[in-house]
């Protein structure tokens, strides 16, 4: 009894886990964006990852939550959150390999994100598209593997 008691509790968290996260893209060039939007909730959560050393997402809320994201590979999977239903993201870059600076703060070289969504979000690739074919490639600017 208590082996079935506990493989209930460890299916219903894997599907929880699993379901979590569902959709992912991977963007690799400067102003790549997606829209993620979720009908009749107020919040959208999402998630992202660094595959290059430093990268940039800029976060754009309905509500709160807007802001300038720049984080490392070390740092591992960083959480987001945005009020009022939607949340556009957009990385960041010079393409150059070579950092610079703008108003809201550190642009780098090379910004190759992972963003991670629930999979019942609606979502609209509203600049640039995704490079989910690249995973496991080298990326064309750093030339670093895109794994994660």
């Amino acid at each position: 009894m208590k082996n079935v008691l506990l493989l209930s509790i460890v299916s219903v968290i894997s599907l929880a886990t699993a379901n979590s996260y569902a959709g992912e893209h991977l963007f690799l060039h400067n102003n790549d964006t997606i829209t993620l939007a979720a009908p009749g909730e107020d919040i959208v959560e999402f998630s992202y990852y660094s595959i290059s050393g430093r990268s940039r997402v800029d976060v754009t809320c309905a509500g709160a939550g807007s802001g300038t994201k720049i984080f490392k590979k070390e740092d591992g999977w960083k959480e987001g959150v945005c009020h009022g239903g939607m949340a556009t993201l957009a990385i960041r870059e010079t393409g150059t390999n070579q950092p610079s600076k703008d108003s809201a703060g550190d642009i780098p070289g090379d910004s190759d994100v992972v963003i991670r969504f629930d999979d019942n979000y609606s979502e609209s690739i509203t600049r640039g598209h995704a490079d989910d074919s690249q995973k496991g490639k080298k990326c064309p600017v750093c030339g670093k593997t895109l794994s994660y």
